[in-house]
């Protein structure tokens, strides 16, 4: 789990850096950070279902957020 969130917080500073920090980007790197989470989330346990109960939320949520 540590390197997921290493990961996690590498990339969010990737994303500051290339598209510059103003309050539109801030949104959209924390939505694509947060589909990022899912996504490892999902792989790490095998299926979308263990992935949502494991972060507490629904698994049609955990499917619509990584399909966008």
């Amino acid at each position: 789990m540590l390197n997921v969130l290493s990961l996690i917080l590498f990339l969010r500073k990737w994303f500051i850096i290339i598209g510059g920090i103003t309050k539109s980007n801030k949104v959209k790197i924390i939505m694509d950070i947060r589909v990022l989470r899912y996504f490892i989330e999902v792989v790490q346990l095998n299926g979308f279902s263990r992935a949502a109960d494991a972060l507490f939320i629904t698994q049609p949520a955990i499917s619509r957020s990584i399909k966008n």
